[in-house]
């Protein structure tokens, strides 16, 4: 068990460092075409908060390991960018759940009435 936990992990690091390289190359490209050099500091590369997210939500890799990684590299990151996607995820996941509660109780519309009166 504990060895496929390791594996999963292993593959999780794998693909997310993959997908981190890409942004870096990415924003890196968006970096030059906008004429700014390399070692501006006033234009220093940042990793967008929705791409930390998204690392985050969809494939599980750890938002610290993406900022650890990123200045590594060089990069700054969006963590206001990041918590904000963070809050919207969570303030969907409430709205839906509200909504599925709502919903189920019309499914079992015989137990609904009995439940009103309390």
């Amino acid at each position: 068990m504990l060895l496929k936990e390791g594996e999963q992990f292993a593959r999780t690091l794998a693909t997310g460092m993959a997908l981190l390289d890409e942004a870096f190359t990415r924003q890196r490209t968006a970096h030059a075409g906008a004429g700014l050099a390399p070692d501006d500091a006033s234009a220093k590369l940042t990793l967008p908060g929705d791409v930390v997210f998204k690392l985050h939500d969809t494939y599980g890799f750890p938002p610290d390991l993406t900022a650890d990684v990123a200045r590594e590299r060089g990069f700054l990151v969006d963590m206001p960018g990041y918590e904000a996607a963070m809050d919207a995820q969570r303030e969907r996941a409430r709205a839906a759940s509200r909504s599925c509660s709502r919903h189920a109780w019309r499914s079992y519309p015989r137990y609904h009435h009995r439940f009103q009166r309390l």
